[in-house]
């Protein structure tokens, strides 16, 4: 699909306070706890995209682990044409995970 540089993101890790604001922000619109979800930040390299996928963790839980819920979403990019592109992404789910 793609070929990026990505890592989750933890508000704890955040000494500046920045990821908890915005964790609080996105809970408050979506009337989800925070905990219902994790902040993914990944960066892509010049020339590259991604083609239109789903991506859901759940559907593989030999890599991930068991999942009590989904987090499946249909999304794609398009290419860099210069630079790096950045994407913050809080995907959120119905349940929290243990």
């Amino acid at each position: 699909m793609f070929d990026s540089t990505g890592a989750f993101l933890s508000a704890s890790e955040d000494s500046s306070g920045t990821l908890e604001q915005i964790e609080k922000k996105i809970a408050r619109v979506t009337m989800l706890p925070v905990e219902n979800g994790e902040v993914d930040c990944l960066r892509l390299k010049s020339g590259l995209k991604s083609r239109c996928y789903f991506s859901y963790i759940a559907s593989n839980p030999d890599v991930y682990g068991p999942q009590k819920s989904h987090r499946t979403s249909l999304h794609g990019s398009c290419p860099v044409i210069k630079g790096q592109k950045w994407v913050a992404t809080k995907w959120i789910r119905d349940q929290i995970q243990d």
